[in-house]
């Protein structure tokens, strides 16, 4: 699993990260997180709000400072998905 959190200028984007990192190294330690600032990189994701979080290249969240515990959550719902766990839906709700 690779997740990516898109935005690296602004202090929302830089917690989501580490909130990020921090969630799945809890889960699993093999999941690689990496954070994008490339604006280029980051519109070919189709957002217009950031901090987002990109898993797998799918976008699981837009414009919303995510703590440990709602990225847990969506790292967890991946993993399901992943897993073949019936869930057509991960996002945060």
């Amino acid at each position: 699993m690779k997740i990516k959190t898109l935005g690296a200028c602004c202090a929302a984007c830089n917690a989501t990260f580490e909130n990020v990192k921090k969630a799945a190294a809890e889960i699993d330690n093999q999941i690689e997180v990496v954070q994008e600032s490339n604006v280029l990189e980051i519109l070919k994701y189709g957002v217009m709000q950031i901090p987002a979080v990109v898993i797998d290249e799918v976008v699981v969240s837009v414009g919303r400072d995510l703590n440990f515990e709602e990225a847990k959550k969506i790292i967890n719902r991946a993993k399901n998905k992943e897993q073949g766990t019936k869930t057509n839906f991960y996002y945060l709700q």
